[in-house]
């Protein structure tokens, strides 16, 4: 539901990014660090940080990064 991804950057990051922070989080895997990741995620969430409501604008295609070799 939430991870390092989502209180970095949301769907503002590129695919790789997101992936990038996946393996972070794999790498460092602990209690505080969910439980950190989780109060952030309760203040992107609160304060609306991040949002976009036309998604072509702030999600990155993952099709045409993959195709680039960004991916």
């Amino acid at each position: 539901l939430t991870g390092l991804a989502q209180v970095n950057g949301r769907n503002n990051l590129y695919w790789c990014d997101r992936l990038r922070f996946d393996v972070e989080y794999v790498e460092r895997i602990s209690l505080l660090s969910d439980i950190k990741i989780i109060l952030h995620t309760i203040k992107k969430v609160v304060s609306r940080d991040g949002i976009f409501v036309d998604t072509a604008k702030g999600e990155p295609n993952f099709a045409a990064e993959r195709k680039a070799g960004k991916v």
